[in-house]
């Protein structure tokens, strides 16, 4: 009895305190006085400019959420993305109190850009995203009693892939695992052409010693391996060989999941979902939010043999650095590419 008048108080504050949370993200943008709503104790500034505005973790959540995650996903989603980023902060901030935003590596969108992108959806919008951080509040990702490496992308190709096959490390809850819901999205594949000359250009570009005829190009090109999930893992061109996660930022191609078919004038990349592809799939985690799961319960599927806990109960290694706990993540990888 008493849990469900605690749980019934909890939201009826919420439910009061929401609309405040969203007037006073606007009113106190430039102010350096915190809300009594947010008490985490942690604060992040966020430089801009000259200036420099003092946040406590949970209101710069929501600007770090709304700059992650459509708006439109389902609200268990959007608490998915809330733990993780707030996860990926206590990775990065370690026992400190405060840290300027520019060392977190998040994306953020400030109060006024965000009213000015959804004009009257944005009071239900910022209310919809701070109840996800609010009714989240302290809950991170551990594992063995230290923050996980919360990696996040949009979509699969089917699967997400295991960490050793992209960062050449074992991370024991950064393994594959099906996502073939991802197939529905209306993103999942998408089609680039490039011509035979720019290909080249970018080929020598990327190392001096290129060399392939254009005329003949396309009979050079070959995929010679791909990882457990279908990603590209090392393609042939002209006499190079490279990874595919390399061609796929050297050409900005959506993914690395893909295959190809070229010509004498074109070579066309037909891939399949937007991202890395190592951790949460963001659109797989909102068909698992539209088919009833809870935020816990998608964490679970895309973050195997991890807890959902308080930041309190973080062994005392919490926060240190994923080199040196084993997790070596090159830095071409941020948390959602």
């Amino acid at each position: 009895m008493k849990s469900r008048l605690f749980t019934l108080f909890f939201l009826l504050i919420l439910l009061f305190a929401l609309p405040a949370a969203a007037t006073l993200l606007m009113s106190r943008h430039s102010s350096n006085i915190s809300s009594d709503i947010y008490q985490t104790g942690v604060d992040i500034y966020v430089n801009s400019g000259s200036t420099s505005t003092r946040m406590d973790l949970d209101e710069y959540l929501i600007g770090v959420v709304a700059a992650s995650i459509p708006f439109d996903y389902h609200d268990e989603a959007l608490k998915a993305q809330a733990v993780i980023a707030r996860t990926n902060i206590i990775n990065i901030l370690g026992s400190r109190k405060s840290i300027d935003d520019y060392q977190l590596n998040q994306p953020y969108i400030n109060p006024y850009t965000l009213k000015k992108q959804l004009g009257a959806q944005w009071q239900t919008t910022i209310e919809r995203i701070s109840l996800a951080v609010l009714s989240t509040s302290d809950e991170i990702i551990l594992y063995n009693g230290v923050p996980a490496s919360a990696l996040f992308f949009k979509c699969s190709g089917g699967k997400t892939r295991n960490a050793e096959e992209v960062f050449g490390s074992t991370i024991p809850y950064l393994i594959s695992v099906d996502s073939s819901w991802d197939c529905q999205s209306p993103d999942f594949s998408e089609q680039t052409v490039i011509d035979t000359d720019t290909l080249m250009g970018l080929m020598q570009s990327y190392d001096t010693n290129f060399f392939a005829a254009p005329s003949g190009i396309a009979d050079t090109i070959q995929i010679i391996s791909r990882d457990s999930a279908g990603y590209v893992q090392t393609i042939q061109i002209g006499n190079l060989s490279l990874g595919g996660d390399d061609l796929r930022y050297l050409l900005g191609l959506p993914s690395s999941c893909f295959t190809v078919d070229a010509d004498e004038t074109s070579v066309t990349f037909t891939t399949s979902g937007i991202g890395h592809g190592v951790g949460l799939s963001q659109y797989g985690a909102n068909v698992l939010a539209e088919e009833g799961k809870s935020y816990k319960e998608i964490l679970a599927v895309y973050y195997p043999q991890t807890t959902v806990s308080s930041m309190n109960d973080a062994a005392a290694e919490t926060g240190v650095s994923q080199t040196s706990t084993g997790f070596i993540l090159s830095s071409a990888y941020t948390p959602c590419a």
